[in-house]
């Protein structure tokens, strides 16, 4: 919309790249995280595993929803902003 081209390929894989990353990134930290705390397959838990299991189950999960609602928070596009852009561009395509 801003710079008169349309984007939608490169938006789209750039969203998927950054989804893919991210479930790559907590694949890797939960085990991080588990290895961390002393996690032991099959095996009878510590107090301290267990802490570790429960805060990666609650806490850990809260937080990262935290600072992704504090992110769109900031997000430039409001109501009154996307029927802007809707208007402008029903414009372009009359001519």
């Amino acid at each position: 919309w801003k710079f008169r081209r349309r984007s939608t390929g490169i938006i789209f894989s750039a969203g998927t790249f950054a989804m893919k990353t991210g479930i790559m990134v907590a694949g890797a930290g939960t085990g991080w995280l588990l290895s961390y705390f002393g996690y032991v397959a099959n095996a009878e838990q510590t107090a301290n595993t267990m802490i570790g299991i429960r805060l990666l189950f609650s806490i850990l999960p809260a937080v990262f929803i935290l600072i992704a609602g504090g992110v769109m928070w900031f997000y430039p596009i409001s109501e009154s902003k996307l029927t802007e852009i809707q208007q402008e561009l029903q414009e372009r395509r009359q001519y």
